[in-house]
């Protein structure tokens, strides 16, 4: 399942240029809403990480998806996701936020009821199509409130405390991740062990659905009530409503960043880098549970499958990603965004090699990728970020609404070509033998994008424009002269402070 601006929960709000506030909020309002913004996203996460992974992924199975139907799964998300034009639009046009949000919101969450009770209207190996047509609509309803969400969250949030707010609102969606991907994987195997199918077997045999699916079917009821209730929780935020922009200022505003050679240059490398990481992570959930799917022997990995297999993608990347968001943020402020993304992204390339030689005896390669993975992810997040809040900052919001239509048709574009070449691969029976090595058709997928993300990397970012960055060799010199250093003093940092620290308190009131 795609993520949403709605739920997107570690890059704080730009400012948005054109929409002067119409009445300031403070005092016991401004505490309140903000209080509710963090407490509504411990359902919005467990919502988003619950439906996402190993869930969707059996659920698509019995549905009888093949490579192709994941392959429209992902394109389908993505297809969604340009949809936020659509509330940017309304957005500009009114002023108004929190109607369009409520509305979209309530409605994305609720279809996955309908997601819950797909295997209850289907037959086992029917309805593929339908579970992709849910997807896609859940998809562009959460997209259309996207963009009014981040213009709303910056109109509220006071600039002297957003950075530590929206900080801590990360805090508790990697809590909450954590948490959850434990809770589902142990969920998920605990229906292979006798004391589960005794209590599941008779409604198991009653309406003729194994109990893996019966559990899945309950955690997305569960995780459909939870999104709800997040969105309900925004009738206790306050709404800023802004004076809406004239219509000849709205045609600029979209037309603008068409015509602007150095953000077309960036969009055209952030197209080919979404492009790489899409193809290669389609079907990284399928890959590693095919992997695991042989039950047997003492290896902890074949015992808990569910539960290896989430803590390897979810919480060993998101472990990854606390850990080194101070260590990026900081070398961003010194060096610039464009060599943090070079050195970033060469990294996380040399990251897949652990993907492209995973096999069911190299399972722990699986846990390094995903951790460095995170590690790289996290640097490439906050500095595409503020590569996108630097053209904003000069051109408008027209900038962030063009770079995520001309991403996601990227990443659309991405998750077809995934499905198809893994389809053809698989229905003819081709694999690579090297050395000994079989390749499967899932870690060709890593060695493909590998080499699109070198011609990202090596053949368009060197042409990017950002000013204030230092050389793309001196960067180099710095983090390898200083890597040693860093990793010492800040290393685990963010990961006490977000488990045992006392400051931690998400719910602490703002003045």
């Amino acid at each position: 399942m795609a993520s949403t601006e709605l739920s997107r929960p570690h890059t704080a709000p730009p400012e948005s240029p054109s929409s002067p506030q119409s009445r300031p909020v403070s005092g016991t309002v401004l505490r309140r809403s903000l209080y509710y913004v963090i407490f509504s996203w411990f359902f919005g996460a467990f919502w988003m990480f619950s439906t996402t992974g190993a869930t969707v992924t059996e659920l698509a199975k019995y549905m009888g998806a093949n490579d192709l139907t994941f392959g429209y799964l992902t394109a389908a998300g993505f297809l969604g996701s340009i949809f936020q034009v659509i509330g940017s639009v309304y957005t500009q046009s009114t002023g108004r936020v929190k109607r369009i949000i409520l509305w979209c919101g309530t409605s994305q969450r609720a279809l996955y009821i309908p997601l819950a009770l797909l295997p209850w209207i289907f037959p086992a190996f029917h309805g593929a199509m339908t579970l992709v047509v849910l997807v896609f609509l859940a998809s562009a309803l959460g997209n259309v409130g996207g963009s009014p969400w981040v213009l709303w969250m910056a109109r509220l949030v006071p600039q002297r405390v957003r950075g530590k707010y929206f900080s801590r609102r990360s805090r508790v969606g990697i809590v909450v991740s954590a948490l959850t991907a434990i809770l589902v994987g142990v969920l998920l195997d605990a229906t292979q062990d006798s004391w589960l199918t005794h209590w599941l077997g008779p409604i198991s045999r009653q309406v003729h659905l194994p109990p893996l699916i019966l559990v899945i079917s309950g955690i997305f009821l569960i995780a459909a009530l939870a999104g709800m209730t997040e969105i309900q929780c925004y009738h206790r935020v306050e709404e800023i409503v802004a004076k809406p922009a004239a219509t000849g200022v709205m045609h600029s505003t979209f037309l603008a960043p068409l015509f602007d050679g150095a953000f077309m240059l960036y969009l055209l490398y952030s197209s080919v880098y979404t492009f790489a990481v899409t193809f290669s992570g389609t079907f990284i959930w399928v890959m590693v549970l095919d992997l695991l799917s042989a039950r047997g022997g003492h290896s902890w990995f074949f015992v808990h499958p569910y539960l290896a297999a989430c803590a390897m993608i979810m919480l060993t990347t998101n472990i990854g990603q606390i850990a080194s968001y101070t260590i990026w943020g900081r070398l961003i402020d010194r060096l610039g965004c464009k060599p943090v993304i070079f050195v970033a992204s060469t990294m996380q390339t040399l990251t897949w090699l652990a993907f492209v030689f995973m096999s069911r005896s190299t399972l722990s390669l699986g846990f390094i990728g995903c951790f460095f993975g995170g590690v790289f992810a996290s640097a490439l997040e906050i500095a595409n970020f503020n590569m996108i809040l630097a053209f904003t900052h000069k051109g408008g919001s027209g900038y962030q609404a063009m770079a995520a239509v001309f991403i996601n048709i990227a990443g659309l574009l991405a998750g077809l070509c995934a499905g198809w070449f893994a389809y053809e691969m698989g229905k003819s029976g081709i694999h690579v033998n090297i050395l000994g090595h079989v390749f499967s058709r899932y870690n060709l997928l890593f060695v493909i994008a590998a080499g699109i993300k070198c011609i990202a990397d090596y053949g368009i970012l060197p042409w990017v424009q950002d000013s204030p960055a230092k050389p793309i060799r001196f960067a180099i010199r710095y983090i390898m002269g200083n890597a040693f250093e860093m990793l010492n003093s800040q290393f685990f940092g963010p990961l006490r402070s977000a488990v045992i620290n006392e400051g931690f308190l998400p719910w602490r009131r703002f003045r």
